[in-house]
């Protein structure tokens, strides 16, 4: 914990609760004992503060005319003890599926020494390897930027218990996602 909340940007926006992450960080010594003990307290009973299901939502300019809302994207301010214990938590998860060998090879979001980056090269190199064999490579493009907009939560916790996450941290999860 005190790692974290050493790593903290002291500059960015406090969330609902007003902590700034200035305070945060410089009194991460004295912190993170109490805020550890609190994280395990919560995972404990899995009740969220209220100021963690709260989101200050702030328009962020993208491009374009600065008079069409359409050139606007919604940015939620969070509080930043939970993004630490979703952090954490997520950490977790992460290694339950490594583990476990759950992710698909293909996978590239959200795992170790896998991203955009690696999964371009993949798909560069199966395109090559087709190009120099003369086969015929049909590709289909599918944008997923707002996927998680969509999600039933429902059929996420149903994931989460089918891959072996249960008990507490499921509940933690479904307290974070409910009543927002």
């Amino acid at each position: 914990m005190l790692k974290l909340l050493k790593e903290l940007n002291p500059n960015k926006a406090s969330g609902p609760d007003k902590i700034p992450c200035r305070v945060l960080k410089e009194l991460a010594s004295e912190l993170a004992p109490v805020v550890t003990a609190f994280f395990r307290q919560t995972t404990e009973h899995c009740v969220l503060p209220r100021d963690w299901t709260d989101a200050i939502i702030s328009p962020i300019y993208k491009k374009g005319n600065v008079h069409l809302a359409s050139n606007y994207r919604p940015v939620s301010l969070t509080c930043v003890l939970s993004k630490l214990m979703e952090h954490i938590i997520c950490k977790h998860i992460l290694n339950h599926l490594d583990a476990h060998n759950i992710p698909s090879q293909f996978q590239h979001g959200f795992r170790k020494s896998h991203s955009c980056e690696s999964q371009l090269l993949l798909t560069v190199n199966n395109l090559m390897y087709s190009y120099d064999r003369k086969i015929q490579t049909d590709i289909a493009v599918l944008d997923f930027s707002r996927a998680f907009d969509t999600v039933p939560h429902e059929r996420l916790l149903g994931k989460l218990d089918y891959y072996g996450i249960r008990g507490n941290v499921k509940e933690c999860i479904r307290s974070f996602l409910c009543d927002r």
